[in-house]
C-alpha cells in the first residue's frame, strides 16, 4: 500500500470523526494530503503553482511555506482577493509568505519561484535546485526582514505590494 493511500485514509477517518462529532476537520484533503509529501525544508513553488483551487492554494503554501494550517484569520484575509486573476492572487501570496518573519524564522528555502521579481518583470524564468546558492534578490530579502516596519511599509508602497 502506498503512502498517499495511507493518508488519505488517514483523511477520511478523522475527518467522518469529526463529522460524527458535529465538527468538521480544519484542512482539505488536498492540502492534507500535501503536507504528507511535502519536504519540510523547501518549497517548490513552480509545482506548487500548478494547484488550481485558489483556497486550496493559500492552505498549500501556508503548510509549505510557514509550515502550519492557515488559521481563522488567514481565511479571512484572502478570501476577498479570490477574486484576483489567478496568477496575480499566487503571486501575491507566494510574495506575502516568503516576506514574512515566520517563513525567515523557520529557514524554508523556496526555489523555482515562478513569481520572483526576476522572473515576473522581464527576466529569464530563474529555476534552481533545493541546494541552490543564496543569490542577490535573497540577500536582499534578508536585508529588508531586518528593516524597522515603517521602512518595509514604504519599501512596499514603493514596489506596489499591499
Amino acid at each position: 500500500m502506498n503512502d498517499n493511500k495511507i493518508y488519505s485514509d488517514i483523511f477520511d477517518i478523522v475527518s467522518e470523526n469529526y463529522s460524527n462529532a458535529g465538527g468538521k476537520f480544519g484542512v482539505s484533503k488536498t492540502a492534507y494530503l500535501h503536507l504528507s509529501g511535502d519536504d519540510p525544508s523547501c518549497v517548490d513553488v513552480y509545482a506548487l503553482s500548478r494547484e488550481t483551487d485558489k483556497r486550496a492554494f493559500l492552505e498549500k503554501c501556508y503548510i509549505s511555506f510557514l509550515k502550519r494550517l492557515a488559521d481563522e484569520h488567514a481565511f479571512e484575509s484572502w478570501t476577498p482577493r479570490f477574486s484576483l486573476p489567478d496568477q496575480e492572487y499566487k503571486r501575491l501570496l507566494v510574495a506575502t509568505m516568503i516576506g514574512s518573519a515566520e517563513y525567515d524564522r523557520d529557514q524554508v528555502r523556496a526555489y523555482n519561484n515562478i513569481y520572483s521579481a526576476r522572473n515576473v518583470y522581464g527576466g529569464k524564468l530563474e529555476t534552481i535546485d533545493a541546494a541552490g546558492k543564496m543569490g542577490m534578490p535573497d540577500k536582499l530579502m534578508k536585508l529588508y526582514r531586518k528593516q524597522p516596519e515603517f521602512l518595509k511599509k514604504i519599501e512596499r508602497r514603493i514596489a506596489g505590494i499591499k
